[in-house]
């Protein structure tokens, strides 16, 4: 199965176009991160390679119930001497600190991965945003994604991103320490 990345630009792009209309409560936030894969030295050997790079990273995500915020992303190698294409989906899960300038989380989920053949994984991470604005944050993530046998040229891997994150819905910035003492 190969993945057709131009109907998959045109989604994405429509999705991140369209977002602020979506609902009233406008819950809607989009990323664009620089991202790479990580392979063990190990596991490098079996895929050809220790690094590729995913950059640009693009990502949309939606506050679903309570603590939870449903999250897609698509990343695809350019320049890179190896292929690698990710569609990842996942469920964040924030502590009840969405609020807060600080937003630590966890993340489970999957993706499907076109590197050597399709490969399908089990995702699991941590991340934290730090909104520095009403409507702008920096977001960094560690995703670790298992590979299953469904592939043999395929292997876990880590996969770490740092990027921007935009908010449709001007959020209330809490004053930090050091403001309240002025």
């Amino acid at each position: 199965m190969k993945l057709n990345y131009k109907n998959i630009s045109l989604v994405f792009l429509f999705l991140t176009l369209a977002m602020k209309g979506q609902n009233k409560d406008n819950k809607w936030a989009i990323a664009s991160s620089i991202a790479w894969v990580n392979y063990s030295e190990e596991n490098a050997e079996i895929v050809k390679g220790e690094f590729v790079n995913q950059t640009p990273r693009f990502s949309i995500a939606r506050h679903v119930y309570k603590d939870f915020v449903f999250v897609g992303s698509f990343s695809t190698a350019i320049n890179d001497n190896q292929e690698y294409t990710t569609i990842d989906g996942g469920i964040r899960y924030d502590f009840g600190l969405s609020y807060n300038n600080v937003v630590p989380y966890v993340v489970v989920g999957g993706s499907l991965i076109d590197a050597v053949g399709v490969s399908a994984t089990v995702n699991g991470g941590v991340g934290a945003t730090l909104w520095f604005s009403e409507n702008f944050g920096l977001k960094a993530q560690l995703l670790y994604k298992y590979v299953g046998n469904s592939n043999p040229d395929q292997r876990a891997h880590k996969m770490p991103s740092f990027g921007l994150v935009y908010s449709f819905k001007k959020r209330a910035l809490h004053p930090v320490r050091w403001e309240l003492d002025n």
